[in-house]
This record gives structure tokens, sequence and C-alpha cells, in this order.
């Protein structure tokens, strides 16, 4: 999943760096990414995802890298002289049909009726500190039917 919360961040956006002395071909095009969620992801069993699996491992062991950050960089960045990439394929599930709790919070509560209607597959709730009474919270949402379980709740965790 991502850490995305909107179509753009949950998939991917193009920037670009500009060198206006080079004239024609002054652009450079830059594909920004969000990373890669940790705490939910479907990895199938494959030759390339157990490369990765032990590049991720070895990289957590010992580095003091974020592990989304290392997991990003090992299914995201190409190989060049010095690295191999594992190689893998890498799909991004529906950001909210699998969503964080950034896009619930922040997004998908605020868009009516289809906030309303919508049922998520999963929430994650990744970028909150009050983690119990969000889950609870949400709980109340989608398995009991309170439409307004989530109303009290701050965009933020304000702790």
């Amino acid at each position: 999943m991502t850490d995305g919360y909107d179509v753009r961040t949950a998939y991917g956006f193009h920037t670009s760096l500009r060198h206006d002395e080079m004239g024609y071909g002054s652009d450079a095009v830059l594909l920004n990414l969000v990373v890669l969620n940790a705490g939910f992801i479907y990895v199938r069993a494959t030759e390339a995802s157990r490369d990765l699996m032990s590049l991720v491992v070895r990289r957590v062991e010992t580095e003091n890298t974020w592990d989304q950050t290392i997991l990003s960089e090992s299914v995201f960045l190409p190989s060049t002289p010095t690295y191999k990439s594992p190689a893998v394929t890498s799909r991004m599930m529906d950001y909210e049909l699998f969503l964080n709790s950034l896009t619930l919070f922040r997004e998908l509560r605020h868009t009516g009726q289809h906030y309303t209607d919508f049922l998520p597959a999963v929430v994650h709730v990744n970028a909150h500190t009050d983690k119990a009474e969000r889950m609870e919270a949400i709980v109340d949402r989608y398995v009991k039917g309170n439409l307004t379980a989530l109303d009290h709740l701050p965009l933020g965790s304000g702790r």
C-alpha cells in the first residue's frame, strides 16, 4: 500500500528541473513517488521477491534508515554500476480501498456522498499516534455502521 493520500501522491507525479542555459532540452523530468507503506503489502513468492526481502532484511539490520524508505528504495531504484536492483514488479493497490489513516482523515471523510457510501477493504492506522482511539472509531464507522463515528477526531493526532 502507499503512504500517498490522493491520486497524485499515491501513484506518482512528474516535476522537472530547469537548466535554462541548455536551451532546447533544458528540462530534466522527474518522477516523484511517495514511499510504500510496509505495514500492509502483498508479496508473491518469486525469485525477485526473495531477493528483495533479502536486501531489505540486510539493510534493516545494518543501516539506521526507516524500514519504509529501505523497502521503497529497494523496489523502485534501478540498477547502477554499484547496485543491483532485485527487479521486482510492483503494483500499487487502490489507495482508497487499501486506506492509510492520512487518506481517511485528510481526504475521504470530506467527500460527501462518496464517503457516506464508501467501504474500504483495509484501513491501516499509520499516520496517527492515537491509534487505539482511531481504530475503535473506524470499527464503529465501518463495522457497526455509525456514520458519525469519525467526526469527533481531528485531522492529526494532536498529541
